[in-house]
């Protein structure tokens, strides 16, 4: 799935996790049965210590719970984004079933319901969302790779493709403003130009001002400030004035919430980095040490894994006889 690392996730994450503009974007996400029957339900936010590390290694990824009186067990909604097409999605997806499942079981040990839900946002259509060889990789055993595709897990993704929408349909979707504002931002700005992007700042204006006064506006805003800078090239000042102007606020008072954003966003994720990639590099020598030669698949892991996951490995690891004992989390 999605990692923090880039500037979509930066702001999907911004605007969404909150459940004052998720909620509505959710709904519209569902399938029309669904929609109704669960229309009186709560959707509730899953905090990040709730769901469990594997969760928390995809941190663009958003989780929702929604409870029905006529079923004894959860639905869970995860709520994701993806900027270009990515044939691995329904498999990803399967990932959650599996990690997530055994958490949100009820007494009796029944899953919970399990809904994907996801935005797609970028140049090209989404297309097709499981992975087909091209012919000429195509294998030469007839019907080979139809029985297996038979036979391969899958799972239904609920997506919305936001390329096939025009900019007048984004902008009267019932979302908050700051819902409508954060698609506007992912689908038409990135990549544009410093006129054409000043233009539709100015068809945005009275969505802008709107989103300023929602509850916890201003740090959307701020969000969708910062999201220009990184993804076109127009100037710092020219896009300060206009948001200052449009918003009727201090151009200096903008330009600094911004740095401070843009120098909190990067130290965070720079030392979280730091601190699990020094944890995966130590622990990788420690189980060379013992084990001898590691398969490719155990590096992986252990450099895949958070610094609090690796914090568990390397106390398995004390007591361990083999590698398996120490990825094993059963």
């Amino acid at each position: 799935m999605c990692t923090l690392g880039n500037p979509h996730d930066a702001l999907f994450r911004a605007i969404f996790a909150d459940p004052r503009h998720a909620e509505a974007l959710l709904r519209r996400l569902l399938p029309p049965v669904l929609r109704e029957a669960l229309a009186r339900c709560r959707i509730t936010a899953v905090p990040a210590s709730a769901s469990g590390e594997f969760l928390r290694q995809h941190h663009a990824d958003l989780l929702f719970i929604v409870r029905h009186p006529d079923l004894g067990q959860p639905i869970l909604l995860l709520l994701e984004h993806k900027s270009r097409r990515d044939h691995r999605l329904t498999r990803q997806a399967l990932r959650y079933v599996v990690n997530l499942g055994p958490a949100w079981a009820n007494r009796r040990g029944l899953p919970p319901f399990f809904v994907p839900l996801v935005v797609h946002h970028g140049r090209r259509p989404l297309g097709a969302m499981t992975w087909r060889p091209s012919p000429r990789k195509m294998p030469r055993t007839t019907g080979l790779f139809e029985a297996l595709r038979e036979l391969d897990p899958t799972l239904r993704v609920c997506a919305w493709d936001l390329t096939s929408c025009s900019e007048a349909e984004l902008v009267a979707e019932p979302l908050t403003a700051l819902g409508r504002l954060g698609l506007l931002f992912l689908q038409l700005v990135p990549g544009i130009g410093e006129v054409t992007c000043l233009e539709r700042l100015d068809r945005w204006a009275a969505l802008l001002r709107e989103a300023a006064g929602e509850v916890r506006g201003h740090p959307g805003i701020e969000a969708l400030h910062s999201y220009v800078l990184h993804v076109t090239d127009v100037s710092a000042e020219r896009l300060t004035a206009a948001f200052a102007k449009i918003l009727n606020r201090s151009p200096e008072n903008l330009m600094i919430t911004t740095a401070q954003r843009l120098r909190a966003e990067g130290k965070a994720e720079g030392k979280a980095e730091g601190k699990a990639e020094g944890k995966a590099e130590l622990l990788l020598r420690q189980l060379a040490a013992k084990f001898g030669a590691l398969p490719d698949a155990v590096t992986i892991h252990v450099l895949s894994a958070t610094a609090g996951e690796l914090d568990r490995l390397g106390l398995r690891l004390l007591d361990a006889a083999s590698i398996a004992d120490v990825l094993d989390s059963k």
